[in-house]
């Protein structure tokens, strides 16, 4: 089993901290220029500005005009600048930029439909709470991501109830340079085995269209909230597995594994940690199955990749509440 530590931050610290307000402004792409020479005073001017060339913004604007960010941190400092100010100045349109007191932050089309990230962690703590513990909190040139819970409270071991131990939250994301559309889902999350689960519902997916920019944050705020309303009974539903006993349990999790497009390498991994699921008698219950699927997310080869222990942690959420009955020999979910 694997085992993470969750981070001493709540809802309003990320506000603070880790989410700086930003200005956004629209200029002329031509009115950029990098000047660099490997010296402290390295800036990116921005018009009559001038602000610190921090990574993050070379990256960005690099980003912008198609110069991928393992090139932009491997050239000169002199060719980098040339290269960047060179395909600025072709590009003959407006452009926004994000910029806060540390510098650019990104760059971006005008028709882009982006959420400042401290928009949406405004929505989190009034959907959750504002001392709504975070789970872990992701912010890149191409978005961010975070989840919370509701805040985990000390109990004694005798007085643990299903509540105690598996926290309701949300999970938040925001792809914004792929063009997508803030998103949100319910979240669990297990507090003894560290497990996140995430329950895809399709339903709470939020329309472009003709919406401005106030009508998808208010959009967003509506799926939260009924999003975070249902919480509490899919916890209930997720530990009454508990009562469903699997025969066959390795066919089984292959077959889970199969159908929700787990690879068969990561398969032969969950499997190898299967014998820790099975009580004294060699029983295992689809609770335990879900929980090793989702467990293998906390394994620390996968740390840096969020997109790969996200598809483990919706893999659980799928199986748990997928209300499929499954063939008694081949072991397949069976068409309702």
């Amino acid at each position: 089993m694997f085992i993470k530590t969750l981070p001493e931050l709540t809802i309003t610290d990320l506000i603070e901290r880790e989410a700086p307000a930003t200005r956004d402004f629209t200029v002329p792409t031509d009115a950029i220029e990098v000047v660099i020479n490997s010296q402290p005073d390295d800036t990116i001017r921005i018009g009559d500005e001038e602000l610190p060339a921090t990574g993050e913004g070379l990256v960005a604007l690099g980003s912008w005009v198609n110069v991928p960010a393992k090139l932009v941190g491997s050239l000169d400092a002199d060719l980098l600048s040339h290269l960047l100010n060179g395909l600025l100045s072709r590009k003959d349109e407006d452009v926004i930029v994000s910029v806060t007191d540390d510098g650019l932050q990104d760059v971006y089309n005008p028709g882009a439909k982006r959420i400042d990230p401290a928009q949406v962690l405004e929505i989190a703590s009034r959907v959750v709470a504002p001392d709504a513990q975070v789970v872990e909190w992701r912010q890149t040139n191409k978005g961010y991501g975070f989840e919370v819970i509701t805040r985990p409270t000390v109990v004694e071991e005798a007085e643990l109830v299903v509540r105690d131990i598996s926290h309701g939250g949300l999970r938040f994301g925001h792809d914004w340079k792929a063009g997508y559309l803030p998103w949100v889902q319910p979240y669990i999350y297990r507090l003894v085995c560290t497990n996140g689960m995430e329950i895809p519902d399709q339903t709470l997916a939020i329309s472009s269209d003709g919406n401005t920019i106030e009508e998808v944050i208010a959009s967003l705020e509506e799926k939260a909230e009924i999003a975070f309303a249902r919480v509490e009974a899919d916890i209930d539903a997720f530990y009454e597995l508990r009562s469903h006993p699997v025969e066959q349990p390795e066919r089984v999790l292959v077959r889970m594994g199969q159908e929700q497009g787990i690879g068969d390498r990561r398969l032969r991994t969950i499997l190898e940690s299967l014998p820790e699921y099975l009580d004294d008698a060699n029983r295992v219950s689809q609770f335990d199955l879900v929980n090793l699927i989702t467990n293998e997310a906390n394994r620390e080869s996968l740390d840096q990749s969020f997109n790969a222990r996200r598809s483990l942690q919706r893999a659980g959420g799928n199986i748990a509440f997928e209300h499929r009955t499954r063939c008694g020999v081949c072991q397949s979910a069976l068409l309702s």
